[in-house]
């Protein structure tokens, strides 16, 4: 048996063999539920399917976001910023 843990749209937030959710009797070997693709997963009608647009929707949050992080260079800086900054340190 599988648990399916969905949000208020129906959509899957995640799979569990134990606990809460929807119960559920499907082969999950057939769903590609790696990365982000697992949110785009709908349970609707005893059915889980496959949403291209809210896949589409939620890779467009990602460059989004991607565009807003600092890069690894920035935030290793910003880190020995603080650190130096805490230990009372002048670079």
């Amino acid at each position: 048996m599988i648990f399916l843990n969905i949000d208020e749209n129906n959509y899957l937030l995640s799979v569990a063999t134990v606990g809460g959710g929807v119960e559920v009797d499907i082969d999950l070997t057939e769903f590609d539920l790696s990365g982000d693709r697992i949110r785009a997963y709908k349970w609707e009608d005893n059915t889980l399917f496959f949403d291209a647009d809210r896949y589409a929707e939620i890779e467009a949050e990602n460059e989004q976001t991607a565009e807003t992080q600092p890069t690894e260079l920035e935030q290793l800086r910003a880190d020995v910023d603080y650190i130096a900054i805490l230990s009372n340190i002048e670079l």
